[in-house]
């Protein structure tokens, strides 16, 4: 703007004592649009004051003053509403005396019409101010819901690795057992991946981590340069079998992964995680003698998971929560999926069926 003002201010062509006061104007234009762009509030307020002092001169004034006039406006109107009326107001007035001198008649339409697009500039700004302000809460607000559900995804995680460490540990000691090396190695594993999931919770509360960085989750890294991940799936559910297998547990998982071409990675992060939670519940509250029976059913188009187990009934009645596999309800749901829980004191049953 200011480039385009000193080429349009030396076209302009005066003679005498006017070649002096144009040049002095000229320099106090250009002085007020190194202000406006070093301090926009002070800039805008001061070329708004002055933006019709042009008329008054017999050279004119350079339309880029008037420009400029506009969109201090609109700045205005973004810092508040208030100022960008109260600009307006102080630009018409500005132009009805410009335009009343020398006795001149003034015409109404032209004045309604100067007023209309100035306060359209002031509408602008302030349009534009509420607009990036709910973009920057909804932002704020969809970083918060990720840093949440990250979170608690990796606290689940670490909650189920930790109570199977638990388990077993008792499990040995309830047996007079001596833990060997195998035992060692495996209780060591699942420590270091307690310890990675605790570091990965930790990067997404202070630097916002993307999904993808959350590492060890369900096991197994969600890395979308990574194919295969109906192999995937597998591996979590036989790591979950063997270690329900180590616990004492008797059962069965019947596996039918066919072509999951089409599987997204929202799909996949969602399915693995739904998978992981279904064994930890079975290892969390399930008898070891009481069996279990899982079912993992995954085509093209559609994903089911169902598992029946007995109770242990070791739980203590508490008050219900979301932190298990219900909490994937609404989920599931808002894919067009459904999610059933059905408990007794003999028998325990999930059943979830997504569309993929």
């Amino acid at each position: 703007m200011l480039i385009v003002l000193v080429v349009d201010e030396c076209a302009f062509r005066t003679v005498g004592s006017d070649t002096v006061r144009h040049v002095v104007f000229s320099i106090g234009e250009a002085a007020v649009l190194l202000l406006a762009a070093w301090k926009p509030a002070a800039g805008s307020w001061l070329i708004v004051v002055c933006g019709q002092a042009g008329g008054l001169l017999p050279f004119g004034a350079s339309l880029v003053l008037l420009f400029a006039c506009l969109l201090g406006v609109a700045v205005l109107g973004f810092r508040a509403v208030a100022q960008g009326c109260l600009a307006t107001v102080i630009c018409v007035c500005e132009y009805i005396m410009v335009n009343s001198t020398g006795g001149k008649p003034l015409v109404l339409v032209n004045v309604a019409l100067y007023a209309m697009t100035v306060f359209v500039c002031a509408l602008a700004g302030a349009l534009l101010c509420r607009s990036l302000r709910d973009l920057t809460a909804a932002q704020r607000q969809a970083v918060s819901r990720k840093r949440e559900r990250l979170a608690l995804t990796l606290h689940n995680e670490t909650c189920n690795d930790v109570v199977y460490i638990i388990r077993r540990i008792d499990e040995i000691r309830g047996d007079s057992q001596s833990m060997d090396d195998h035992d060692m190695a495996e209780l060591r594993s699942v420590l270091e991946n307690v310890l990675r999931q605790t570091r990965s919770v930790v990067s997404i509360m202070a630097n916002d981590a993307d999904d993808d960085t959350a590492g060890g989750r369900n096991g197994v890294v969600a890395d979308r340069a990574v194919r295969g991940r109906e192999r995937q799936l597998r591996s979590i559910a036989t790591k979950y079998e063997e270690r329900l297998r180590r616990l004492g547990f008797e059962g069965e998982t019947i596996i039918d992964i066919q072509d999951g071409g089409v599987m997204t990675d929202d799909d996949y992060a969602l399915i693995s995680a739904m998978l992981s939670e279904l064994f930890s519940d079975i290892v969390k509250h399930a008898d070891a003698e009481g069996g279990y029976f899982v079912t993992i059913g995954l085509t093209s188009a559609r994903f089911s998971l169902s598992a029946c187990d007995k109770p242990s009934g070791k739980d203590s009645v508490a008050v219900p929560t979301r932190m298990g596999l219900q909490r994937y309800a609404d989920q599931v749901e808002s894919r067009g999926g459904t999610i059933g829980i059905r408990s007794s004191q003999d028998r325990w049953i999930a059943d979830i069926d997504l569309p993929l």
